[in-house]
C-alpha cells in the first residue's frame, strides 16, 4: 500500500460516521487539501441530493363516503358484509381506510377489504347484531402509530328485533 493510500484511509477515518448519519440526505464529497506529508487535512463539503420525479403523482385526497349498506339487520343474525361506496379508497396507503362500528362509546374496527379506489366490503361480526339497538358506522382513515387521522359522517346501523320486517 502506498502513502498517499494510507493517507487517504486515515482521512477517511477521522469523519465521524454519526455526522455522516446526519447529513445522511446529502452527498458528501471529501476533499483532501494537504499532501500526506503530515496530518492530513479533511473538508466534507455538502452537495444537494438530485431529485427526480419516477411515475406519476400520488395525491393524498381524504376519502369521502357516499353510502354504506345495508344498514340494519335482524338481532342474532350471522356475520354480514356491508358495501362502502365513495371515492378516494387506497389500499396501499401507510394509513388505510378501516369501517369502525361505535356502540354505547365501544369502537370495533371491522375486517375491511378495499375492492377498487370507489368500493370496499367490511364484515360485521354476529357477536355484534346480537343484541337489538341503534349503533353507527364510520369510515376512519387509520395511522398505525397515531390512531385515527381522519374519519366520515356517521351513517346509523338498526339492529332488530327478531320478527321485524325490512
Amino acid at each position: 500500500m502506498t502513502t498517499a493510500h494510507r493517507c487517504l484511509i486515515q482521512s477517511l477515518r477521522t469523519l465521524s460516521v454519526g455526522w455522516l448519519l446526519a447529513i445522511s440526505a446529502q452527498v458528501v464529497t471529501v476533499a483532501i487539501l494537504a499532501s500526506c506529508g503530515g496530518a492530513p487535512e479533511v473538508q466534507p463539503t455538502l452537495a444537494p441530493t438530485p431529485t427526480a420525479q419516477i411515475g406519476p403523482s400520488i395525491t393524498n385526497a381524504d376519502p369521502t363516503v357516499d353510502s354504506m349498506s345495508p344498514l340494519g339487520a335482524m338481532a342474532g343474525s350471522p356475520d354480514l358484509t356491508i358495501t362502502v361506496t365513495g371515492s378516494n379508497f387506497r389500499a396501499y396507503a401507510l394509513a388505510p381506510e378501516v369501517v369502525v362500528w361505535h356502540h354505547a362509546g365501544d369502537e370495533t374496527r371491522l375486517t375491511t377489504t378495499i375492492v377498487s379506489e370507489t368500493r370496499m366490503t367490511a364484515i360485521i361480526p354476529a357477536a355484534l347484531l346480537a343484541n337489538p339497538g341503534v349503533s353507527t358506522l364510520t369510515l376512519q382513515k387509520v395511522d398505525p402509530l397515531d390512531g385515527p387521522s381522519w374519519e366520515s359522517k356517521a351513517f346509523p346501523f338498526q339492529v332488530n328485533s327478531a320478527g321485524f320486517d325490512y
